[in-house]
C-alpha cells in the first residue's frame, strides 16, 4: 500500500454516534467503542470504524470532520474529552434533536 492510499484510508475512518443511547438532553454523546465492545463518551476508548452506518439508531461521522469538536469536560470525577450534545455541534453531525431518544 503506499503512502496516497493509507492517507485516503484515514480520511475515510467514522466515528458512529448512537442515537439511541444519547437522549435529547444529555450533555455529550454517546459513542461506540473501540471494537464494538459497548459505548462511551470519552474519545480515549471511541473506536474508528471503515464503514459508514446510518440508521435510525447510528450515525457516522467521519473522523476529520469532528476530532475539533471534541472538548474536555468533568464528567463525574474524572476529566474526559468529550463530544458535547450543542446544537451547533448537531448541525455539523447531521443530528437533529429529534432523532435521539
Amino acid at each position: 500500500m503506499n503512502i496516497i492510499s493509507s492517507l485516503e484510508m484515514e480520511d475515510k475512518k467514522y466515528y458512529y454516534i448512537s442515537l439511541k443511547w444519547t437522549h435529547k438532553d444529555d450533555q455529550v454523546f454517546t459513542l461506540w467503542c473501540n471494537n464494538s465492545i459497548g459505548y462511551t463518551y470519552d474519545k480515549n476508548y471511541i473506536g474508528s470504524y471503515s464503514e459508514e452506518i446510518n440508521n435510525d439508531s447510528l450515525r457516522s461521522v467521519l473522523i476529520k470532520d469532528v476530532e475539533e469538536l471534541f472538548e474536555y469536560r468533568l464528567i463525574g470525577d474524572q476529566v474526559c474529552k468529550v463530544l458535547l450534545n450543542t446544537k451547533e455541534n448537531r448541525k455539523v453531525l447531521g443530528v437533529r434533536k429529534k432523532d435521539l431518544n
